[in-house]
């Protein structure tokens, strides 16, 4: 189990890939949505045109922020 394990874990690196989850907005979006986001879109319509759950929008861009 840990030869698999460490085999893929070098096969992710080769990949490019180093760990973790995927971010869900890239910053290419993420810059487009805080410019909707002060044109004033609302958080839940950004979340639905991105395909994204509001929990992730709201991760991106606080209240207080």
């Amino acid at each position: 189990m840990v030869e698999r394990t460490k085999a893929g874990l070098a096969a992710a690196r080769s990949r490019g890939r180093i760990g973790g989850r995927p971010q869900s907005l890239s910053f290419a979006q993420q810059q487009e949505a805080l410019k909707l986001l002060a044109n004033g879109h609302s958080r839940k319509q950004l979340a639905l045109l991105y395909g994204v759950s509001l929990a992730s929008i709201y991760k991106y861009f606080p209240v207080n922020q």
